[in-house]
């Protein structure tokens, strides 16, 4: 995940990327802590090494961007899969049904986690619980309260790996433009 992203970065100045490994001692909501706390870019997404983005993941929401500056929200699509097998597509927005995790269905719709591009001001307004499961629906459920514009992206941008409960190895990732 991280050399594809960075590859799809190259050498734009405008575009952060943000890691953090450790030996999986810390959790997913004090590593968000930490990246968003150091991201210096307007706008900041979490991605997850285990995953992966579309070609023109940074392509896409950098001209998000520069299209709808000063929105609180970028919104796209993801794609989530429990070890390897497609279960279902996430349609992500604020004007969407929220959080559900009825994984039987193929559609499922949420408001925005932290995989969206959230305007770091805002996002900073928000503290991660200390804790590595849920902690994204948290997140959630805070934005829909908070942000009041989006861009919505109606494509997939962003897969999302779910490997059987583990998720100690994961590292995180912050990209901030």
């Amino acid at each position: 995940m991280m050399d594809s992203i960075a590859q799809q970065i190259g050498s734009n100045p405008e575009i952060e990327l943000l890691v953090l490994y450790d030996n999986g001692r810390r959790t997913i909501g004090a590593k968000m802590n930490l990246l968003v706390g150091m991201a210096q870019g307007d706008y900041v997404c979490g991605v997850a090494d285990d995953d992966w983005v579309e070609a023109d993941y940074i392509k896409t929401i950098s001209g998000a961007i520069h299209e709808c500056a000063g929105v609180d929200v970028i919104a796209f699509n993801h794609e989530y899969y429990v070890d390897g097998e497609h279960r279902a597509t996430i349609r992500e927005s604020l004007g969407l049904d929220g959080y559900t995790n009825d994984w039987g269905r193929k559609d499922l719709t949420r408001h925005p986690s932290n995989k969206c591009v959230v305007r770091t001001e805002l996002a900073r307004q928000f503290t991660y619980p200390d804790k590595s499961d849920g902690e994204d629906a948290e997140f959630s459920r805070w934005l829909k309260l908070n942000a009041q514009t989006e861009h919505y992206i109606n494509r997939s941008l962003y897969h999302y790996t779910y490997r059987g409960g583990n998720k100690a190895f994961r590292r995180g990732g912050c990209v901030a433009s």
